[in-house]
């Protein structure tokens, strides 16, 4: 059996960009937590 993923992978980039900028309106989706955890995982 296939189960068929969609993926909007172009959203995806959106959202990691919103998240590591801080706005002061509605749309403000920035995590600081979020951040953090990402610069870890580069560091290695």
């Amino acid at each position: 059996m296939d189960l068929p993923i969609l993926y909007a992978w172009y959203k995806d980039i959106v959202f990691h960009v919103l998240t590591h900028m801080k706005v002061k309106n509605a749309s403000n989706v920035f995590n600081e937590v979020y951040v953090q955890e990402i610069r870890q995982e580069k560091k290695g």
